[in-house]
């Protein structure tokens, strides 16, 4: 004859069974988005070390692959100013260096991901 005993000591033997299931395969879940987004990150690094040699400076629009991520960037200017300059005469943006700032909106492109990312760059260009 089973004893009540050997039923709650069943029962709790089984409730640990099932939740060590349970989180087994969310910690596998996490692992797999963990990867997921690391690899979109380090994909959003290469491609913005690949274009700010040339976005803003020779072209304002580019696109292509890199990765295997389809990629489009646009810059659009922010302010564009002259440096300051301060003496005894004059107090103004009056310099020879002329600062720009630009906005990037970085959009990624890969099977079902998609993203748009932002963030700004600044140019300065001398006479």
């Amino acid at each position: 004859m089973i004893t009540i005993e050997v039923i709650i000591s069943l029962l709790i033997l089984f409730m640990v069974i099932a939740l060590s299931s349970v989180a087994m395969k969310q910690l596998i879940f996490v692992n797999k988005q963990q990867n997921i987004h690391e690899e979109n990150y380090i994909a959003v690094l290469n491609i913005k070390d690949y274009i700010d040699s040339t976005i803003c400076i020779k072209t304002f629009q580019k696109s292509g692959q890199l990765d295997s991520y389809d990629f489009s960037a646009k810059c659009t200017q922010v302010a564009n100013n002259k440096n300051y300059i301060k003496d005894e005469h004059t107090e103004g943006n009056f310099g020879e260096t002329r600062v720009t700032l630009y906005k990037i909106t970085l959009t990624l492109k890969k099977e079902k991901f998609q993203k748009a990312y932002k963030y700004y760059k600044t140019v300065v260009r001398s006479r």
